[in-house]
């Protein structure tokens, strides 16, 4: 038996978004999988919402965590909107944050701030 799939606040997939220009670049693990999976969305509100839908087709059941660069701005309020989708913001170095880091923080960050939420 999934138990990803009978537990629904159990998450699904865990993804880190990094914003750029003209483009977006996307990481994604599912749970209980080794295999990060990357890919690149263009930065325009269609394109986006077609992932997102692509995204709910893939893992019909659960939340989904998303690590994102900003914690406010046009793309965060976009993805706002998607009740299944849960958003955690990591927090902005001087310098801006590579794709690397964002996939490297992805898991690590999400986990922590689930982890102390059910403390």
């Amino acid at each position: 038996m999934d138990h990803a799939v009978s537990l629904p606040n159990t998450i699904v997939a865990w993804i880190g978004l990094h914003w750029a220009d003209p483009k977006h670049d996307i990481c994604l693990q599912a749970t209980g999988s080794t295999e990060i999976g990357r890919l690149v969305v263009e930065q325009k509100p269609e394109a986006l919402h077609i992932w997102v839908a692509e995204l709910r087709r893939r893992f019909p059941y659960g939340p989904m965590a998303i690590a994102l660069e900003q914690s406010r701005g046009a793309l965060f309020y976009a993805l706002m909107k998607y009740e299944f989708l849960q958003l955690y913001a990591l927090f902005k170095r001087p310098r801006q944050l590579s794709f690397q880091d964002v996939c490297n923080s992805m898991k690590t960050t999400c986990r922590k701030f689930l982890t102390n939420l059910a403390c």
